[in-house]
Order: structure tokens, then C-alpha cells, then sequence
């Protein structure tokens, strides 16, 4: 293979030409098919992300957890992404996500408890 700035001839699997510096084909076509991630994986990134942060405001709700499951699938999808950067959000979003549900789990758990104990309460007045 020959760059095609200065005409010196490379290796067939190089990225740069060593003689003059520039980027070959071959990566700018990898670099290219990872900017044109077009794909759903791109969004669910994102979406998984930003829904984490969400979940995390929420969870302090009781008996959200149903909720939150959306926002871990989501971001489990945003890791096939080709971009690197969404798959780190992506990747961000899912432990986000699996915190505030863990989060919502236990409160969901002590307000069932404090409810439960209100009304034995409230039934032994009687």
C-alpha cells in the first residue's frame, strides 16, 4: 500500500504513514464508521444516562423500583455503541441506575416495615 500524501509505501494495516505523519485511509474510514454511529445504540446511551441521573433524583420514592429497570436495559443497549464516549455514558448510566435501584429497593422495604407496624399500631387501639 502507498500513502497517498507522499507516495511512500506503508504497511497494509497502518494507521499512519511513517514517512509523512498523516492518517491513512484505513483509519480514517475506522474513524469515520465510529462519528457515524447512527445506529438506536447511539441513543439508548444517552437516554440510559440521562435517565440515571432521573432515577437517582427518584429513588428516594417508595416503590419506584418497577421504574427504574427501563434505565438499566437502556443503558445495557448504549453499550454496543461504536463511539467510545457513549459507551462511557452509557456505562456511567447503567451504575447509576443499578445504585438508585438498589437505593429504592431498601426504602421500599422500610416503608412497607414503618406501614405495616402503623397499622398493627393503629388495629390494637381498638
Amino acid at each position: 500500500m502507498y500513502c497517498k500524501y507522499c507516495g511512500a509505501e506503508i504497511k497494509k494495516e497502518a494507521n499512519f504513514c511513517e514517512y509523512c505523519g498523516r492518517e491513512t485511509d484505513k483509519s480514517l474510514k475506522e474513524k469515520e464508521e465510529v462519528d457515524a454511529d447512527t445506529g438506536p445504540y447511539k441513543v439508548f446511551a444517552v437516554i440510559g444516562y440521562a435517565y440515571g441521573f432521573a432515577s437517582l433524583a427518584f429513588c428516594w420514592c417508595p416503590g419506584m423500583v418497577l421504574a427504574m429497570i427501563p434505565g438499566i436495559v437502556l443503558s445495557c443497549l448504549g453499550l454496543n455503541s461504536k463511539n467510545e464516549e457513549k459507551r462511557k455514558k452509557a456505562a456511567t448510566g447503567r451504575k447509576l441506575n443499578i445504585i438508585a435501584t438498589a437505593i429504592n429497593a431498601f426504602v421500599t422495604i422500610v416503608f412497607i416495615i414503618v406501614w405495616f407496624a402503623f397499622v398493627i399500631h393503629e388495629i390494637n387501639k381498638f
